[in-house]
């Protein structure tokens, strides 16, 4: 794969500088600047240079996922991990996900608990799989508080 004017992995860019979306780079304009808000967008950063507006609901939607099948096809735009799983949950039928895997992530998870660790940030993250026998088919990874929309939220079906 060759990208014209680009290194040989152009999505290995990280954004130096942050604009609003958190996505563009020195010099360049916010790709998601023109995105309506609550829109599902693509945006490959090293690949496009502006967001496309997605329609889920659209027969030949290059979206075809259950994250945007049971999500973002019937306008739900979920902000928070409880909001998330309140979409989720409500699904009923064959696409349902009823299964849930929970998992704790930190980056200080190794270092003993004592009263000198007591304060110290481990970076605690919750990695959420919503399945329908083993294989799961949305990943969740967010941070505490869950029901705030200021937490990043990632999700990767």
């Amino acid at each position: 794969m060759k990208f014209e004017g680009a290194s040989r992995f152009p999505t290995r860019n990280f954004p130096y500088h942050r604009n609003a979306s958190g996505l563009s780079r020195d010099g360049l304009a916010d790709p998601l600047k023109d995105t309506p808000t609550g829109a599902a967008a693509r945006f490959i950063l090293g690949i496009d240079r502006k967001a496309s507006v997605l329609d889920p609901r659209a027969e030949a939607s290059p979206v075809n996922d259950a994250f945007a099948k049971l999500v973002l096809a019937p306008g739900h735009r979920p902000e928070t991990l409880l909001e998330l799983l309140a979409v989720l949950d409500a699904v009923v039928g064959p696409d349902a996900l009823p299964d849930q895997r929970i998992y704790r992530v930190t980056d200080g998870g190794q270092i003993a608990w004592d009263p000198s660790t007591a304060d110290l940030d481990r970076h605690l993250r919750l990695v959420v799989t919503r399945h329908r026998e083993q294989d799961a088919e949305i990943f969740v990874s967010t941070a505490p508080p869950f029901n705030s929309s200021g937490i990043f939220l990632q999700v990767f079906a």
